[in-house]
């Protein structure tokens, strides 16, 4: 459980400073969340390897290590203007957002049907969709880019924060 919790809480202590910091260096913002998330990345494998008897480590969660490990070597390596930043930034959010929705759906069809949590992702997919469209046209100032991503990066690591609790249910699985 301490994985998802260090995970969650490195999340969100670097969306905070993301809401705080808002004005500084677009450069520095961009690379430090390639760096942010490698750090994830790799957390995010190492649980998947420690927990594979978890139903979600062999698909949801290897998946999610390989795009955060992706998107953190092309945001501190490749990525240098802030267009660019958006643009990658935006599709970033479209695939998370259509992912968790998909996820989503595989629980309801599974017979795990929990209506808040229904609810929530189509509240995320819809909001989503629409942040990443304002993020791909690009006619926003990279200091409100910063702020939707901290406060993306605040949910975020609550969400994970809350999934490092919650690991007792038959769809998760149970840690022991």
């Amino acid at each position: 459980m301490r994985i998802p919790l260090i995970k969650g809480l490195i999340i969100l202590f670097w969306g905070i400073v993301a809401l705080v910091l808002f004005n500084a260096s677009p450069y520095l913002f961009i690379k430090a969340f390639g760096i942010l998330n490698i750090v994830t990345g790799v957390l995010t494998l190492i649980f998947t390897q420690k927990f594979q008897f978890l139903k979600i480590s062999k698909q949801w969660l290897a998946l999610e290590s390989l795009i955060e490990l992706v998107a953190g070597f092309v945001f501190t390596f490749l990525v240098s203007s802030v267009d660019v930043f958006l643009n990658y930034l935006s599709i970033g959010i479209f695939f998370i957002v259509i992912l968790q929705f998909i996820y989503g759906y595989t629980l309801l069809n599974s017979g795990q049907f929990n209506l808040l949590n229904i609810l929530m992702r189509f509240v995320t997919l819809f909001g989503g969709i629409i942040v990443g469209i304002i993020l791909f046209r690009g006619n926003i100032p990279i200091e409100t880019a910063v702020l939707i991503v901290g406060i993306f990066s605040v949910i975020y690591g609550i969400i994970n924060i809350h999934y490092s609790m919650e690991l007792k249910n038959v769809v998760l699985g149970e840690l022991k």
